[in-house]
């Protein structure tokens, strides 16, 4: 791909519109078509909604309720974030009211499923990820994301495995929340912190 100003003059002519209808006809993931939109929109020296979009990686461990699901698939397709759901799941993928959830969004959603936790991190090939709990002290916004990190969120009856958060202690983190309050909706909690670390990443401190 041409690196320099100069290359990119036939997007000037053309309109950064011609790229917006290549990028929807061409079979790019969602995270892939923000990102080639941004860069093309930035050569062409033009301002792009999608500069404001960065790729994070939402994780559902045993996700149990579909309509969670459904909702936080559309945050992560207006988020540019991934979503990866790990079995086993407490619904079928075609469920209807996951769908219903998704609206018309869920075929444009760029979600990835897992046979297993240890699946996905022997295959999945993403660097830190962070544990959203109840259990942990450390809240949200102390961590340091940057772009490319996976949000682990657990199912929601029970959260996430005790194990798992023992294994990785260092990078658990909490909502903060009143004594009174138990826990936050799956879809919330996930809203909450995923677009801190994008505040983060575009409006660092």
């Amino acid at each position: 791909m041409p690196e320099s100003r100069s290359d990119f003059r036939y997007v000037e002519e053309l309109g950064t519109s011609f790229f917006l209808h290549l990028a929807e006809r061409v079979s790019f993931s969602t995270s892939e078509r923000v990102s080639l939109l941004a860069r093309l929109a930035s050569c062409a020296g033009r301002p792009s909604e999608y500069d404001r979009l960065v790729s994070f990686h939402v994780v559902l461990v045993e996700p149990e309720i579909p309509p969670n699901t459904g909702n936080i698939a559309r945050l992560c397709l207006a988020a540019g974030a991934v979503l990866h759901l790990v079995e086993p799941l407490g619904f079928s993928i075609d469920a209807r009211a996951l769908r219903r959830a998704g609206m018309d969004y869920w075929e444009q959603c760029d979600v990835r499923t897992w046979k297993s936790f240890a699946d996905f991190q022997r295959d999945s090939g993403l660097g830190r990820l962070f544990f959203l709990t109840t259990k942990a002290e450390k809240p949200y916004w102390e961590a340091d994301f940057h772009d490319g990190d996976a949000l682990i969120f657990g199912r929601e009856s029970r959260g996430l495995p005790e194990s798992l958060l023992h294994a990785n202690k260092p990078h658990c983190l909490t909502i903060p929340m009143a004594a009174e309050a138990r826990s936050l909706n799956l879809a919330t909690a996930t809203g909450i912190v995923l677009y801190e670390a994008i505040r983060q990443t575009q409006c660092p401190r």
